[in-house]
C-alpha cells in the first residue's frame, strides 16, 4: 500500500488475479473498497519490482495480519517505540502523490478519498523531490531480511 494508496483492509481482501502486472494496473472492485466505489490503480516501476519478488500469483495478496507485519518492519527500522498507524503507508503514498502531481483530484481518485480531505490533510506534507525519492524505493538484495 506504500505505492498504491490501498487501505490496509482493502489489501487484505485483494486477490492476485486483480494485480495485472502485464497491464500495469491493480483492480480494486467495489466490494473491496471502503467507499464501495471501484478503483483502477497504476503499478509504478518500483512497485512492479517489489511485486516480482513476492508475487504468489494466486489467492490473497496479503495475509490478514498485514498491519502487524508492516508494524514489525517499522519497529525493526525505527525502533520499538515508533508509533505506527494502521494506514501509515497509505498516508505516505497520498502525501507523496500530492507532492508529485500537485493534483488533488487525481490523488483523491486513486486513493479513494475526497478532494477536500486530500487538500486539507495531505497538500503540504511533502515536496516533489521527496516524492521522486519515495516512488523510486526499490528492493535491494530481495526481501529475505524482512522480519517474519
Amino acid at each position: 500500500n506504500a505505492f498504491t494508496g490501498i487501505r490496509t483492509a482493502e489489501i487484505e481482501r485483494l486477490q492476485w488475479e486483480d494485480v495485472r502486472t502485464d497491464a500495469g494496473t491493480i483492480l480494486l472492485h467495489r466490494g473491496l473498497t471502503k467507499t464501495q466505489e471501484g478503483r483502477i490503480l497504476p503499478i509504478r516501476p518500483a512497485l512492479n519490482e517489489w511485486l516480482q519478488l513476492c508475487a504468489k500469483r494466486s489467492g490473497k495478496v496479503a495475509e490478514d495480519q498485514f498491519f502487524t507485519y508492516t508494524k514489525k518492519i517499522a519497529e525493526g527500522v525505527f525502533g520499538k517505540d515508533t508509533p505506527w498507524e494502521k494506514n501509515a503507508l497509505r498516508h505516505s503514498f497520498i502525501s507523496y502523490s500530492m507532492a508529485e502531481t500537485g493534483n488533488a483530484a487525481t490523488t483523491a481518485d486513486i486513493s479513494g478519498n475526497s478532494i477536500r480531505m486530500v487538500k486539507a490533510v495531505y497538500q503540504t506534507l511533502a515536496v516533489p523531490n521527496d516524492a521522486h525519492k519515495y516512488f523510486n524505493i526499490k528492493p535491494k538484495g530481495g526481501v529475505r531480511n524482512l522480519p517474519s
